[in-house]
Formats: C-alpha cells, sequence, structure tokens
C-alpha cells in the first residue's frame, strides 16, 4: 500500500520548468479577460526557473495598442524596475507614470520582461480587452422589458459585411440568458450578479465574433429571469424585498468598434411574448411547459415568424 501510494504521489508531481519563464500573467487576477472595466488596472505574474533560488533582477512592463509594442502604439512603459519590487504592477503606477488613458472596449497586448539573477531573461505577453468604462458609452442603449409575464425578448438586425469582432455587452435587474442566431451565449448561469440594485447593477461581457453573420440578418433573443429584482406575477416569488416591476435589460453589441443599430428601445423592433417558463423564484424554483417551449422553437434564430 506504501508503494501504491508512493506512485500516484509521483505521477501527480508537477513537471520542472525546463527554461526560465514568465507565466500566470494575469490582469486584475483574470487571464486575458475580456471587459475590464478598471481604469488603472493590477498586473501580476510569476517566474518559473528550473534552477531553485533564483529570482528576477529587474523587470519591466509594457502596454501596447497592439502586438508590435512599437513606440507609436505604446500606452505605457513601466521601465526597468528592481527585482525587489514584488512582480505585479499598477497601470501607470511605477517607473514613468505617463500612462495614456484606456480607451472603451479596446484590445491592449502587455508583455513582461524580466532579468534573473543568474544573467539570463524571459519574456512573456498576454491581452486584456476593456468593457464600457464611462457611462456614456452605454448611449443610444435604455432599459427594456416585456412586462412581467412577456418574458422573452427578440429582435433582428444587420451586421456590416467584413465585421471580424463584436462583443455583446448585457445588463440586467433579474436574471438574463442570451441566444444569438440560435446559439446561447457564453456559459454563464443566473447572470448577472446580484448586487444592492439602488447602488450598482454589473454587467456582462461576450466575445461573439464568431457568432455572427455579417452581411446578413442576425437574431437576438433574450429570456428574462426574476433573479433578486422582481416579485414576478401572481403569486409572486415570496423573496423578500423583492420589487413590483418586471425584470428588465440593458445591452450593447460594438462590432468593428462600431455600435450596431440594434432596436435600444422597447418600441423598436423588439418583440415580446410568453416564454416556457411560467413561473420562476428562487425560493420556489420554476415552473416550465414544453409545449410552449416546442411551439417557439427557433425563436431565437433569423426568419422566425414573430408577428412582424
Amino acid at each position: 500500500m506504501a508503494m501504491m501510494f508512493a506512485a500516484i504521489c509521483v505521477g501527480f508531481s508537477p513537471p520542472a520548468a525546463t527554461t526560465p519563464a514568465i507565466a500566470d500573467l494575469r490582469v486584475e487576477y483574470l487571464t486575458n479577460p475580456l471587459g475590464l472595466d478598471a481604469v488603472r488596472p493590477r498586473f501580476t505574474w510569476r517566474l518559473h526557473h528550473p534552477a531553485r533560488g533564483v529570482t528576477l533582477q529587474s523587470w519591466r512592463l509594457r502596454v501596447s495598442a497592439d502586438d508590435t509594442f512599437a513606440a507609436t502604439s505604446l500606452r505605457w512603459d513601466s521601465g526597468p524596475v528592481g527585482g525587489a519590487t514584488p512582480p505585479s504592477a499598477v497601470y501607470g503606477g511605477v517607473g514613468r507614470p505617463g500612462a495614456a488613458p484606456l480607451e472603451s472596449n479596446t484590445r491592449y497586448h502587455w508583455r513582461v520582461e524580466g532579468m534573473l539573477a543568474d544573467g539570463s531573461t524571459a519574456t512573456s505577453t498576454a491581452t486584456f480587452r476593456t468593457g464600457l468604462l464611462n457611462p456614456g458609452d452605454w448611449s443610444p442603449s435604455a432599459w427594456i422589458t416585456g412586462g412581467l409575464e412577456a418574458t422573452l425578448l427578440r429582435t433582428e438586425f444587420a451586421v456590416p459585411a467584413g465585421a471580424t469582432t463584436a462583443t455583446l455587452y448585457v445588463s440586467g435587474i433579474g436574471y438574463f440568458e442570451a441566444e444569438l442566431n440560435g446559439v446561447k451565449v457564453g456559459d454563464h448561469q443566473l447572470d448577472v450578479g446580484w448586487t444592492d440594485y439602488t447602488k450598482r447593477v454589473y454587467y456582462s461581457s461576450f466575445d461573439v465574433s464568431a457568432m455572427l453573420k455579417p452581411g446578413s440578418s442576425n437574431a437576438l433573443g433574450v429570456s428574462l429571469g426574476n433573479g433578486w429584482w422582481s416579485c414576478g406575477p401572481s403569486p409572486g416569488t415570496t423573496q423578500p424585498h423583492c420589487a413590483a416591476d418586471p425584470p428588465q435589460l440593458r445591452l450593447l453589441l460594438v462590432a468593428d468598434g462600431v455600435k450596431t443599430p440594434l432596436a435600444y428601445s422597447a418600441a423598436g423592433t423588439w418583440k415580446a411574448s410568453k416564454g416556457p417558463i411560467t413561473y420562476n423564484s428562487l425560493y420556489n424554483g420554476e415552473h416550465y411547459d414544453a409545449r410552449v417551449a416546442a411551439a417557439l422553437a427557433g425563436w431565437s434564430g433569423a426568419g422566425f415568424d414573430d408577428g412582424t
């Protein structure tokens, strides 16, 4: 038994580094994050080295608008920083502060270059994409809802031919689940996270580049849930402190840096319908009518007959 236990332990030993490496690059503790909304994000990394006890003698962090890190693309350069400083930095916080303000909905590349105490060097690069850093970035979107009972919303829109990147930003009071061209967006459940809605409301960011059909019609469908916000229709969710208002959402689609002309108000081309979830409550679960689901098959795809 002792020999078997020893064999298992050996099998799970982490592989030793064969060359010096800067690894585990993170921004705000996330790997290559999407929708980062910190104007002065924190960067962290770790050193992997095949020998024990080797440390960083100095490091340098640069942030660029593209992967060339050319002078014209640089947004911040920390300059050389002594290795005694922990392997972390705040944007614009050390060395040469003059950092260019981060822009909303923008992809940035960042690189850490390390000089090690044994004379070797190591370099690693990662990315992050900012979210909507300013309240005005949400314009011209508006809060929309279908009411207490009509919890399915859908619209169709066009994306210019040649569009290569697209990000969908969705905020909600209550929960939402979005589908684009018949496919669920992201892997989140019970989105967005609960907050004190009188103070702040979170939003989620999704890279939907591969889900769009540039040059043709696209469809976006959203299913809304009461979450911690709405009491819902009678008999109600029985949750304390819920509101009589229905669940609502606000969304923005940005393709190749341009806000796509969705209908941003309930009076526009959004259509609302009752869905197969006829009752939902965080306390009491949900009621699901499969007959309604069958009748609405394809509801989040382009060309669905929604009565228009």
